[in-house]
């Protein structure tokens, strides 16, 4: 490698580098940091410019965490398993990142909410499913989430604990293995579809609708 003043990066540590500037500006986005309501592309830009000048000076000065998205990896090898037939991994996965989703929303609403981050992760660590997305995902975000994504959510956890926690039920006849297969085909089916309205709740909540519009803005900065 030639020294530092000469040196080149090749062109899959540039890849890196753009994902982690995308990722950190998101995560700056979702915390609040960067506001998207009501700015312009050009405003968006300077305010990005600005925000990673200020970072860089000083690093522990800005309160959002940045931190590994695991959520398509989570979805990935759910359409993975899905794919292949084996619906109970894929539930696991599902439902994995259905916690994910829903401790994350939490997380990211701090800031507009009276709570320590202390509050906060005793919230995300001491409440069950049921009450993170019943009353309070209401409490914290002043509106209820879909009913039918609600059931879809609890059902999924409860198939993943029950193929987790091996409660299976022995000598099935082959019609009863065909029907419990359909079964949680279905649910995988019910799974896929809650995690886009799901998405498309986030975009609307964290970022006021312009998630696709922050990704256009961030790749026409950086592209690919």
């Amino acid at each position: 490698m030639s020294d530092v003043d000469g040196w080149e990066p090749e062109e899959a540590e540039k890849d890196l580098v753009i994902q982690v500037i995308r990722l950190v500006i998101e995560s700056a986005a979702r915390y609040g940091d960067i506001r998207l309501e009501g700015r312009t592309d050009e405003e968006i830009k300077n305010d990005i410019h600005e925000y990673i000048r200020a970072r860089l000076a000083e690093p522990n000065t800005f309160a959002s965490p940045v931190q590994y998205d695991y959520q398509s990896e989570l979805i990935n090898e759910a359409q993975r398993y899905e794919g292949n037939g084996d619906f109970n991994l894929a539930l696991m996965f599902y439902a994995t990142w259905f916690e994910h989703w829903l401790n994350g929303m939490i997380v990211a609403r701090e800031p507009m909410v009276v709570l320590e981050r202390e509050e906060i992760i005793r919230l995300i660590r001491e409440t069950n499913l049921a009450s993170k997305t019943g009353h309070i995902w209401h409490l914290l975000f002043g509106e209820k989430l879909p009913v039918d994504v609600v059931q879809t959510i609890l059902k999924v956890a409860e198939a993943r604990n029950a193929f987790v926690h091996y409660k299976w039920t022995p000598n099935l006849s082959e019609e009863e293995e065909r029907a419990e297969k359909r079964e949680l085909r279905n649910l995988a089916q019910r799974a896929a579809a809650a995690v886009t309205q799901l998405s498309a709740i986030e975009d609307k909540i964290v970022f006021a609708g312009s998630l696709d519009r922050l990704s256009r803005i961030l790749y026409d900065m950086w592209p690919n």
